[in-house]
Order: structure tokens, then C-alpha cells, then sequence
């Protein structure tokens, strides 16, 4: 009974330690990239583009790769 009553103990301060790295976690991400991570995706602009005078091809690629993700839910 005692061992039942220890491993229970030990085992819900881990899952506190736990969920509290997660809430750090979240903050920090929140905090580094703010409106990124909460506006709805579609009426996000890319992050990333490429010139398309410097690289024609991967302009389209990513152009392409853009608008694909768009469509995902």
C-alpha cells in the first residue's frame, strides 16, 4: 500500500514537471513568434520566398509549395 501511495506521488509530480515545461515551452514560442503561431493559417504570408530573378525555378517551386500549404487543413 505504501509503495502504491509512493509511485502515485512520484508519478503525478512528473506529469506536474511535466506539464509546466510545456506551459514554459509555449510561452517562449509565443512570445519568439507571437502572431505567427495564432493567426489562422490562411491569411498568413509566406515566410519564405525566393527572388525570381535570381532563381527562376525555385521561385516557382516555392511559389507552388506556397500555395499547396494553403490548401491543407
Amino acid at each position: 500500500m505504501v509503495k502504491k501511495h509512493v509511485l502515485g506521488a512520484e508519478f503525478k509530480e512528473s506529469v506536474d514537471r511535466l506539464i509546466e515545461q510545456i506551459k514554459r515551452q509555449k510561452d517562449i514560442i509565443i512570445k519568439s513568434y507571437g502572431p505567427l503561431m495564432l493567426q489562422n493559417k490562411k491569411h498568413e504570408p509566406p515566410l519564405y520566398q525566393i527572388s525570381k530573378e535570381l532563381d527562376p525555378v525555385g521561385h516557382k517551386w516555392i511559389k507552388n509549395l506556397n500555395e499547396a500549404s494553403v490548401k491543407l487543413p
